[in-house]
């Protein structure tokens, strides 16, 4: 259920560094318009990103460990759109 608990897994340069659940609080009758990359709505000086990201994609449904690893082996200037066969 993805309002409620969902799986979290992280890949730096197309391998899988770390995972794990994550509970969703979200009430699905409220609006979902916005969520923070490196950081939360508090900005807390100790729990910051500091770095640099390259393009951030979001899909609607989970990705394979090859799929990461195709879109990772594309470079980070690839600038176009995804289509995944079934």
């Amino acid at each position: 259920n993805r309002w409620r608990n969902s799986e979290i897994r992280c890949y730096v340069n197309g391998q899988l560094v770390s995972y794990g659940d994550m509970a969703l609080h979200v009430n699905t009758n409220d609006s979902y318009d916005k969520g923070f990359l490196g950081s939360s709505e508090t900005a807390d000086a100790n729990r910051v990103f500091c770095g640099q990201l390259g393009a951030v994609y979001v899909f609607s449904e989970a990705l394979n460990p090859a799929q990461i690893f195709a879109i990772h082996q594309l470079g980070p200037g690839y600038k176009s759109t995804f289509k995944f066969k079934s």
